[in-house]
């Protein structure tokens, strides 16, 4: 039986608790497209925003999806010391585009692994039981959503640039959501 009602629910349940998930996914980016020698800005997509609030109103809140921003890197160009590897290495576009890609995915993986040692840790049935269980869910989801091979996300960037890495990311997040998503 496919649990796919549970995962809405806890979406719905849990506005809140989403936006760390998808902040941290985002500061991984940018950090990582620093430490790499470029320059990394967050940008508001109003359209993202837009369908947020669409897919609230027409669900009635069950349900929302939504795209509110993306990290927009640039290489450096006037700043010979902006990163670690500005000066050390030659750039490669494509390996960094997906080491950089891969770091928000990355953080999600790991928050999801943090939330799961947290479950196996904790009593059933506290605060801080169901606190871990939607950071644990919503971390595999937002991550799993990321790493699919389609353009714009993350995970066709990661695949277009090292199939290796795309892969180490993609089986446990994919792995995870299968198994709370489509197992009893």
């Amino acid at each position: 039986m496919v649990r796919v009602g549970l995962v809405v629910g806890l979406y719905r349940g849990v506005r809140g608790w989403r936006y760390p998930g998808f902040v941290l996914h985002e500061m991984g980016h940018k950090f990582a497209a620093m430490r790499r020698g470029y320059i990394a800005h967050f940008k508001i997509w109003t359209w993202g925003i837009v369908l947020a609030l669409i897919t609230a109103a027409v669900s009635q809140g069950q349900f929302i999806f939504g795209a509110p921003g993306a990290v927009y890197i640039a290489p450096a160009t006037g700043a010979l010391t902006y990163g670690s590897y500005a000066i050390s290495r030659q750039r490669s576009g494509e390996r960094d585009n997906a080491v950089i890609s891969a770091a928000g995915p990355g953080i999600n993986l790991a928050c999801s692994l943090f939330f799961f040692l947290l479950l196996l840790a904790l009593p059933a049935g506290g605060f801080l039981t169901t606190v871990a269980t939607y950071g644990f869910i919503l971390n595999v989801g937002l991550g799993s959503f990321n790493m699919l091979p389609v353009p714009p996300l993350d995970g066709y960037k990661i695949f277009k640039g090292n199939i290796p890495l795309g892969l180490l990311l993609s089986l446990p997040l994919w792995a995870m959501f299968a198994y709370f998503v489509f197992l009893p």
